[in-house]
């Protein structure tokens, strides 16, 4: 999903669902979801950030329900 959202394919592109999607992954132990959410951050303001920080900690929260 992250990559979808970054190279909007089949969704508008959006940095920050791609931040959080790549930022799940590497939570999860997936160390290419972690270097993809590095690469995309590079691309987005401190405010974008934290945006996508944020609505990962509450699909976590969620078990990833709703964060669809």
């Amino acid at each position: 999903l992250g990559v979808m959202y970054k190279d909007g394919r089949g969704v508008a592109q959006d940095y920050v669902l791609a931040h959080m999607w790549f930022n799940v992954a590497g939570a999860s132990g997936d160390i290419s979801g972690a270097n993809d959410r590095d690469l995309v951050a590079a691309r987005m303001t401190p405010q974008q950030i934290t945006e996508a920080q944020k609505i990962a900690r509450e699909c976590q929260q969620r078990n990833l329900k709703g964060c669809d």
